[in-house]
């Protein structure tokens, strides 16, 4: 008994380190970060951080985002964050999901690899419409129209052999 007490606090101990090797391929979930999204979205609740006298401002981009990582944590594999900036359709395979949350700005080169991604099977999921306008707040070039317009039409779309999802409560 004494031996099985000893050997459950142990596994216990590890159970950190074997976690981390069974995600070690990095799941299936996708959350993409966008700083551009982040940089351009006004504050738009305050809170008072706990034991602290202290106000902050919290995006609306950054609230979105942690409601949608609260909402895809409970998923045995985990979620890994992804950027923009090593966004390739290779770097999302195996992925099956990807949420954005509320990003309105990304790199046209990233929405292009997540558009490739989509149609060869998987599921791109946006709080809301967005995705439209690169960093500096213009259209996005090269992106099929049709892909475009999925992105700006609330509901679940079939996109080739994939979909996307815009609904806030998916």
């Amino acid at each position: 008994l004494d031996a099985m007490g000893r050997t459950s606090v142990k596994l216990r101990r590890l159970m950190p380190v074997i976690a981390r090797f069974a995600n070690q391929d990095g799941g299936r979930v996708r959350l993409l970060y966008s700083k551009a999204s982040h940089l351009h979205q006004p504050a738009a609740e305050e809170r008072v951080l706990p034991g602290v006298q202290l106000l902050v401002k919290v995006p609306a981009y950054l609230k979105d985002l942690e409601k949608t990582y609260g909402t895809l944590a409970g998923n045995a594999a985990g979620v890994r964050f992804v950027i923009p900036e090593t966004l390739t359709a290779k770097a999302l395979s195996g992925v099956s999901l990807l949420a954005t949350g509320s990003a309105d700005y990304l790199q046209t080169p990233a929405l292009a690899a997540i558009e490739t991604w989509v149609a060869q099977g998987g599921t791109l999921w946006l709080t809301t419409p967005g995705l439209l306008a690169d960093p500096w707040g213009k259209p996005h070039r090269g992106i099929a129209p049709a892909f475009l317009a999925l992105l700006a039409a609330p509901g679940e779309h079939a996109y080739h052999n994939g979909r996307v999802v815009v609904d806030g409560n998916w």
